[in-house]
């Protein structure tokens, strides 16, 4: 799976990942790049010919699919849009964890479904998700995001089985702290997204279906392809 002469459309890009992910497409030789925001005026800072500026809002259907009537050439579908809010199981507000499975799960869902259809018609198509590393263990602060996250990561295991006599890759990306707006209430080390989004395409690149892009998702990722409780209890602090 190559990105030279590829053509990408990336969700949530006015920053963070999203933004990254968009040049680093570029550096790998990317033929086009579909770039996207709920308001196309946060993507000024795009100024390639071969990126052409989106207005997206994954949490609206009629929008996905009016992009999607628009757009056939997609080959590779990254799904990066996401939100976080903040709160543990028994006190976040409920409209705030609906808030997260809206955007974070439906959205992407949505999505999913919109565009692969034309993607699965490629010779060499793809679908990535971002995740999280609490995809496959929670963080109480963030119960919301870490159960739509988990959500995600067993449709995203759904999805390749469906896919799979398609041709289709389907990659799902677990990212730790990486130096966003998102996660700026964290106090832990973090990885720029200029070396997440080089790790994400690597990733693609090399085929390898699960990508932990940075090392506290590596080192985590490790954990929990030996012993999955282990991770829980780390992130539970138990």
């Amino acid at each position: 799976m190559k990105l030279n002469g590829k053509s990408l459309l990336i969700t949530g890009t006015n920053r963070g990942i999203g933004r990254a992910l968009v040049e680093q497409a570029l550096e790998n030789g990317a033929k086009k790049v579909y770039a996207t925001a709920r308001n196309i005026e946060n993507l000024s800072h795009f100024n390639a010919k071969n990126v052409e500026k989106v207005e997206l809002d994954i949490n609206s259907i009629e929008s996905i699919e009016r992009l999607a009537l628009k757009i056939k050439d997609v080959e590779i579908l990254i799904n990066n849009a996401g939100v976080l809010t903040f709160g543990s199981p028994l006190k976040a507000k409920i409209e705030d964890i609906e808030k997260d499975f809206q955007t974070n799960f439906f959205g992407t869902l949505n999505m999913i479904r919109a565009f692969a259809p034309s993607i699965t018609q490629k010779p060499e198509g793809a679908i990535a998700n971002v995740l999280s590393i609490v995809s496959l263990a929670s963080m109480e602060g963030i119960a919301g995001y870490s159960a739509s996250k988990a959500a995600l990561w067993s449709l995203t295991q759904s999805l390749r089985a469906e896919l799979n006599s398609t041709g289709t890759k389907v990659f799902a990306i677990f990212p730790g702290p990486i130096d966003t707006d998102m996660s700026k209430e964290f106090s832990l080390e973090k990885t720029s997204t200029h070396e997440a989004a080089k790790n994400i395409f690597a990733g693609i690149e090399n085929d390898i279906e699960d990508i932990f892009p940075d090392n506290m998702s590596k080192t985590n990722g490790q954990i929990w392809l030996k012993n999955p409780k282990e991770l829980e209890y780390l992130f539970s602090g138990v």
